[in-house]
């Protein structure tokens, strides 16, 4: 049984951003396709993100349910991400 709830504020605060730079990416490629520079940008943010997440010990399960999740940007207007981390959770668990 996986679960996963972040327990520091270094977990939490990688996963809350990686689920941002996602959301923020696939804003930019729907709205803004032109800003070349900016998107590559939060490419990198987001390997920076990926980054952090290993270095604070967030599983790779995790970061890659996160990354689904906020590939529809609209989901970080409709949802708290620690909610999103619970249903990840919950779907492991069955």
């Amino acid at each position: 049984m996986r679960t996963w709830t972040p327990k520091t504020m270094a977990e939490e605060n990688a996963i809350i951003s990686l689920a941002h730079w996602i959301a923020d990416l696939n804003y930019m490629k729907e709205r803004c396709p032109d800003e070349i520079g900016e998107i590559e940008q939060t490419k990198r943010n987001i390997e920076f993100s990926l980054y952090e997440c290993d270095k604070a010990g967030v599983p790779w399960y995790m970061q890659n349910s996160i990354i689904c999740m906020y590939e529809d940007y609209r989901t970080i207007y409709k949802q708290d991400i620690i909610t999103s981390i619970d249903q990840i959770n919950a779907r492991y668990t069955r």
